[in-house]
């Protein structure tokens, strides 16, 4: 297993939290807007910032934060496809319980 230095850590968890954080900001506005090609931005932006929460998901979290994110993945991804009004509340509430469980996390380190 790869170490990092106690700055790489502190680095890693910076970037893992605010891809978390615009993560739920473009969800929110994907959902609320009715304009296609802001949506097709939106979803950019989600596509992104997961990419980078599933890249460091094994460096930041524990076992449970890593199944919760894989899980999360794997929901967002069937709401990309589908879009539809049920699948965002599942990301929703998925992203609520990581967001709970890394907070909870990161303050015991």
């Amino acid at each position: 297993m790869t170490s990092f230095s106690p700055e790489e850590m502190q680095q890693y968890h910076k970037e893992f939290d605010k891809s978390m954080h615009m993560f739920q900001e473009a969800l929110s506005g994907y959902h609320k807007s009715t304009i296609d090609k802001q949506k097709e931005m939106f979803k950019d932006v989600m596509n992104k910032t997961m990419g980078v929460m599933d890249e460091l998901s094994n460096t930041v979290l524990d076992k449970e934060g890593q199944d919760m994110e894989q899980k999360l993945s794997g929901d967002y991804q069937q709401f990309a496809k589908e879009g539809n009004a049920q699948g965002f509340d599942k990301v929703q509430d998925e992203l609520a319980n990581l967001r709970r469980i890394y907070s909870s996390e990161h303050r015991g380190e």
